[in-house]
């Protein structure tokens, strides 16, 4: 069993996307899902969405890539993803149950579709008024979770599931039709 942390994982493979994407590994189904056969792994990640949506986008061409070139220079092993996105396994909402379940391996989702499920992850979308940067959001809410891990932990407790990676939201904002 592979544990990642969440502080490394950020430092060494970088920022996702600049959407809130959670990516989470399902310990309870990694050892059924994923395979190792001699020095080759072989992992499934998805999500709901297409690669064109900026946090899928993010997993398939910034963190699949790193993950492969660190195994690859790190370990004897090399690893080999099987991408399934744009709701090829998993729809939209259900993501986290696909990871849970064993359909992936890894899943790329916007909480926003699983509130009732990661509350306390939509932090951003439920605090009026926050930073409307997207990156700074990104990092503010990556410290609150780093501060606070009790807010991740959830993931863990309820889905076997462990938080590897944070993209950062804008906010929605307000508009109106007067200054």
């Amino acid at each position: 069993m592979v544990e990642f942390e969440l502080n490394t994982i950020i430092k060494k493979v970088g920022i996702l996307g600049v959407s809130v994407a959670v990516v989470a590994m399902a310990f309870g189904s990694v050892a059924e899902a994923a395979s190792i056969k001699g020095n080759k792994i072989t992992m499934r990640i998805g999500s709901g969405h297409p690669p064109f949506i900026t946090y899928v986008k993010g997993a398939s061409k910034s963190f699949v890539p790193a993950v492969k070139k660190r195994v690859a220079a790190e370990t004897k092993y090399t690893i080999d993803f099987k991408e399934h996105y744009a709701g090829t396994v998993v729809g939209v909402f259900d993501t986290l149950e696909g990871v849970q379940d064993g359909r992936l391996d890894i899943g790329a989702f916007c909480v926003c579709f699983d509130d009732d499920k990661a509350m306390a992850m939509n932090l951003t979308y439920y605090v009026p008024f926050h930073e409307p940067n997207a990156v700074k959001n990104q990092k503010i809410f990556f410290n609150l979770v780093k501060k606070h891990p009790s807010l991740q932990q959830d993931f863990s407790k309820r889905y076997k599931q462990t938080l590897i990676g944070i993209g950062g939201f804008n906010n929605y904002g307000m508009l109106s039709a007067f200054d």
